[in-house]
């Protein structure tokens, strides 16, 4: 996972619907906490944990 990567997040949370789309913005790597990635939504930019994000695939558009 780098930043750029499209995700889309697995899971409803307080901040954000399951299935909402965003761009990676930065990632926190830690040995004590679960790894935690920044997200763009669009709407919205928080912190969500790396374990309840999914990659999207680039979709051609024609």
């Amino acid at each position: 996972m780098k930043k750029g990567d499209k995700v889309r997040t697995k899971y409803t949370s307080a901040m954000v619907s399951k299935g909402v789309a965003g761009v990676v913005q930065d990632i926190k790597i830690d040995d004590m906490f679960p790894n935690m990635v920044l997200i763009d939504f669009g709407s919205c930019v928080c912190w969500v944990f790396a374990r309840d994000i999914e990659f999207l695939k680039d979709e051609v558009s024609e």
